[in-house]
């Protein structure tokens, strides 16, 4: 049995770390007033630089943290331009893309990255977490006007090389001996194969989203909610 002190001590990874930022950006998915751009840029970066310090504490690499703040910055941008906020303008004067790392083309390094960061996949499993669950969450980068199919390959492919104990089950139970990539190809026609092994910390920051909207069900309540989350 594990007690809780033994609980409490485990090692926090980047995925653990970066759930706060990705319950804002769902935040921000759920509205489109975000309030004073000002104000949320100045929140939003005292938030990145709390899950820089946090990374650190738990003895996390530097590259490794830089490689995943990316990512979640991208997502966020992507969120915000994306959206029908009225001061959207005002944002795109200075993105966090721009202000954090001195970049407009955050939707093409992303992949870029993600592409580097995958040819080491197993010292660099941390950081491909996190761009796994910026994925699975809906970011969609220069895929944004293509096909959905393309990009959905681009996470199956990202899901079987963080989750291979997956592909070794499809390999199991692949009917009549069929191969077991044809197997996938078949899957990938109804259920994406990243839903199977998704992870907790998306199930808890989706779960706390769906349980915000419920209980609010008014648009204006999920506007108090993420001032609250800013204030």
């Amino acid at each position: 049995m594990v007690n809780g002190s033994q609980t409490n001590n485990k090692k926090k990874t980047l995925a653990d770390i970066s759930s706060e930022c990705l319950m804002l950006i769902l935040q921000l998915r759920a509205t489109n007033d975000y309030g004073d751009p000002s104000t949320l840029k100045t929140k939003v970066v005292d938030l990145f630089d709390g899950f820089e310090q946090n990374a650190r504490s738990a003895g996390i690499d530097n590259e490794k943290i830089k490689q995943a703040k990316f990512a979640l910055v991208a997502f966020l941008d992507e969120t915000i331009i994306s959206s029908n906020w009225q001061r959207k303008d005002e944002w795109l004067t200075e993105p966090l893309q721009i202000k954090l790392f001195d970049t407009f083309n955050a939707g093409e390094e992303f992949f870029t990255n993600l592409h580097n960061l995958r040819q080491r996949a197993s010292s660099n499993k941390d950081a491909l977490e996190v761009y796994y669950l910026c994925l699975t969450l809906g970011f969609k980068g220069m895929y944004q006007l293509q096909s959905p199919e393309t990009l959905r390959r681009v996470v199956d492919d990202l899901n079987l090389e963080l989750h291979p104990e997956l592909y070794n089950a499809i390999d199991a139970i692949s009917p009549n001996g069929k191969p077991k990539e044809n197997f996938i190809q078949t899957v990938r026609g109804g259920i994406p194969l990243w839903v199977f092994p998704v992870s907790v910390i998306i199930i808890c920051i989706v779960f706390y989203l769906i349980m915000s909207l419920s209980i609010s069900g008014k648009a204006e309540d999920i506007v108090e909610s993420l001032k609250n989350l800013l204030s």
